[in-house]
């Protein structure tokens, strides 16, 4: 069987797992906020303020014209991503980012889960000092870096992990997903900055 995982991590020490897993779920909930920032900045301005959903949101007093861009924004991003769970190809709107973590000969083994547009947000990962890379692929060959020896050994784990029922054992670390949109969303923090700018006095 090909094995192909390539982007995989070795926790140094197994007793690290409960502080990495939290400070990598807040930094990864950051990155995934920081991405969608810059879409709501990107939808907002291509928002048509002649179009009837624009007219609509504009009817809503005390609303900035960035508020109301927002608004759109976010329905469009936030539909876009309800819509993708159902959908069986993967989008621009597939938020998802996880991470699992399995265990073998009492070593932890990390594998990133994250697609486009998320794809960066656990790049982190590569200079947490404990953390060693841990990467492995049959169907090409060893990166220089890495003597065969070593990549051997990687080979030796993850045959053993892919072959066996421990596949099927592992721990979930959830950064975002569709139920935690609502708490991962910058929105409502924008929404707020935007129409703050408005009021201030000049």
């Amino acid at each position: 069987m090909s094995i192909k995982v390539y982007a995989a991590y070795r926790l140094k020490k197994s007793t690290d797992l409960w502080p990495w897993l939290r400070d990598t779920r807040r930094q990864g909930e950051e990155e995934v906020r920081g991405v969608l920032r810059k879409m709501y900045g990107e939808f907002a301005d291509e928002v048509d303020p002649h179009s009837d959903e624009y007219k609509k949101c504009a009817t809503v007093s005390g609303r900035s014209e960035a508020a109301i861009r927002l608004n759109i924004a976010h329905k469009a991003i936030r539909d876009g991503y309800k819509g993708q769970l159902t959908d069986p190809y993967r989008g621009p709107f597939n938020f998802d980012v996880s991470l699992t973590v399995r265990e073998h000969k009492k070593r932890l083994y990390i594998i990133p889960h994250c697609d486009y547009p998320m794809s960066k947000t656990l790049d982190f990962l590569k200079a947490d000092p404990r953390l060693e890379d841990f990467a492995y692929w049959d169907n090409t060959d060893h990166p220089e870096h890495i003597s065969y020896s070593d990549w051997k050994k990687r080979r030796k784990v993850w045959e053993s992990l892919t072959e066996g029922n421990d596949w099927e054992d592992y721990l979930a670390i959830v950064v975002m997903e569709w139920s935690k949109f609502y708490l991962v969303d910058p929105y409502h923090g924008m929404v707020k900055e935007a129409d703050g700018l408005r009021r201030e006095p000049h």
